[in-house]
């Protein structure tokens, strides 16, 4: 049995890390480095950081800032935001990176899924599904939840079978940084459907929170908020889980 992962995630504007709710309202909350180390000194599983400058200005990904953060981290580091092509991810490797998520590259272009999980490993690439519930549906969102694709979860992951990526990361925007819960239907809705990995992130505020999303059928936690504005470490998460019989890395 896998062990689950607490995964702090890091919002990256281009200048320095912020906080949103709902994928909107972002709020700056100073460099991105102390945060890292923060976390690093806290020896979390690993870190996962999400570029939104690509997005919001059209730009080039920052590699030098990528490099300068990620030398100073001794722990696995999930890099998304902006990949389009292989060259970028030749660059991010270079970088140091660890793995890259892919969310809007995903909806334009499945076969560079294929292609980057066929030269590099399935364990590589993560893809990262941002949904909203509308007239019962989850219907997918790109461009950090800008852009409604018009295919429901389900559906998408089924274009993307062939694809081999190593794990799945579900982001329900509706709950997004608003402490008030992960929600759940999504994981419930595919855990039967992949036998990789799932990562949920998205509404955790409190230590239920966390259990919730695992009997739902996640395999990792991710979250920011949580770790942000309350005393809730991962160290602490994991402890919660263990003490309810759940296996975790301690």
């Amino acid at each position: 049995m896998l062990k689950t992962r607490v995964i702090p995630t890091i919002l990256w504007n281009g200048a320095s890390s912020v906080k949103g709710e709902q994928f909107n309202t972002w709020r700056n909350l100073g460099p991105i480095g102390p945060a890292i180390n923060i976390y690093v000194a806290r020896d979390v599983d690993e870190i996962f950081l999400i570029n939104l400058a690509p997005h919001k200005i059209g730009g080039e990904i920052d590699y030098q800032g990528i490099k300068r953060f990620f030398s100073k981290c001794n722990l696995p580091l999930t890099y998304g935001g902006g990949i389009k092509n292989e060259e970028q991810v030749e660059r991010l490797l270079e970088c140091g990176v660890d793995k890259i998520s892919l969310n809007s590259v995903t909806y334009k272009n499945k076969d560079f899924v294929s292609s980057i999980t066929k030269k590099y490993g399935s364990q590589f690439v993560v893809v990262s599904i941002d949904y909203k519930a509308i007239n019962g549906k989850l219907i997918c969102f790109s461009n950090r939840g800008q852009i409604n694709e018009g295919i429901e979860l389900t559906d998408h992951l089924s274009d993307l079978s062939g694809c081999n990526m190593g794990e799945l990361m579900l982001t329900c925007i509706d709950t997004e940084g608003t402490m008030e819960g992960y929600e759940t239907t999504g994981v419930s809705a595919i855990r039967d459907l992949v036998n990789i990995p799932i990562i949920i992130s998205g509404g955790a505020g409190n230590l239920k929170h966390f259990e919730t999303a695992l009997v739902a059928g996640a395999d990792a936690l991710a979250a920011s908020s949580a770790f942000l504005f309350t005393e809730i470490t991962p160290k602490k998460v994991k402890e919660h889980l263990k003490s309810r019989g759940h296996e975790v890395r301690l």
